[in-house]
């Protein structure tokens, strides 16, 4: 099947799950040094029928490796889109970015020590079409205007950021 089914004996895993989505829709992690984070992308054409990132993304949960993961990632026959920053929290360490568009089209990019990344529902390299909103603009911009945080004091003041009153980095649920 184009799932990929899991790998027997796969172990462990841990996810943030929202009320009524499937594990996995912001961040999860494994036992088998796999972890991610990720946001919703938005194209303007999707395929349909197509297979759904919710869940390809509850399929990371199951990844005995991040090679695994990262062939989740770029399956042909996808629905739509996300922004996966992708981890290997086992040696050697590392951090990708991966941005899927409709169909398995997908651009990665490995980040570099001494560098950082900010994502905001909205694709920044693949070429797409894109429902993109006046909030992701907003919060890219506003991201851009920082360098890069090296405490968790800092990271924690972008994330928690507010300058921008109407379309801050740090939303409550009221926007």
């Amino acid at each position: 099947s184009n799932l990929l089914p899991p790998t027997q004996g796969h172990g462990s895993w841990f996810a943030l799950t929202y009320a009524g989505e499937l594990a996995s829709t912001a961040f999860g992690a494994n036992t088998a040094g796999v972890a991610f984070t990720l946001n919703a992308l938005y194209p303007k054409e999707v395929q349909l029928p197509g297979l759904g990132r919710n869940f390809l993304s509850r399929r990371l949960l199951d990844a005995v490796s991040v090679e695994e993961a990262m062939r989740v990632l770029q399956l042909e026959g996808q629905a739509t889109g996300r922004s996966v920053n992708l981890i290997s929290t086992r040696e050697p360490l590392a951090v990708w970015n991966v941005e899927v568009g409709p169909g398995g089209t997908y651009d990665v990019v490995q980040l570099q020590d001494n560098s950082w990344y900010f994502h905001a529902n909205s694709y920044l390299r693949l070429p797409q079409h894109q429902r993109l909103d006046n909030s992701s603009l907003h919060r890219q911009a506003r991201a851009a205007q920082y360098d890069m945080p090296l405490e968790p004091e800092q990271v924690l003041a972008l994330l928690g950021d507010t300058q921008d009153a109407e379309f801050p980095i740090f939303r409550s649920g009221d926007y």
